[in-house]
């Protein structure tokens, strides 16, 4: 859930209705602090693939069997048309959402080098490895 507060107002209701007590200035940056530290966005982003990929196709699936169920129960002339109105849509959501998920289920390939790199002294006689790339004209 992401929320953008824009003025010191709309903080004071959200920290009024959270019944949280802060009384200093302080607190309030500890209390960012702390609630940053723990938001992962791509862990964020990897859970919402993951549910799209699944619920939105078994709702679907779901939706389209309800519907086929009580169409074939009641005998229809043109059951074989009315199926292919019903499943394709069906079809088609179902894998606009697999496809959906599986963009946002992919890492994210951006950085070269991770946050929290330690920090090695070179040894001597060997090169050093920078991971500085020369990038190549096209």
């Amino acid at each position: 859930m992401s929320l953008m507060i824009e003025s010191m107002e709309e903080l004071l209701t959200l920290l009024k209705k959270m019944n949280l007590k802060v009384s200093s200035v302080d607190e309030l940056h500890q209390l960012l602090a702390s609630i940053n530290a723990n938001y992962n966005p791509d862990a964020a982003r990897q859970k919402t693939g993951r549910q799209i990929g699944t619920i939105v196709p078994g709702a679907m699936a779901g939706a389209a069997a309800f519907a086929s169920y009580w169409l074939l129960v009641g005998s229809s002339t043109d059951t074989a048309g009315i199926l292919a109105v019903i499943w394709g849509p069906a079809a088609f959501v179902s894998t606009a959402a697999v496809i959906a998920a599986a963009v946002l289920s992919c890492a994210h390939r951006g950085r070269t080098m991770p946050d929290n790199a330690p920090v090695l002294p070179a040894p001597r006689g060997e090169p050093v490895v920078t991971h500085i790339i020369k990038e190549l004209p096209i």
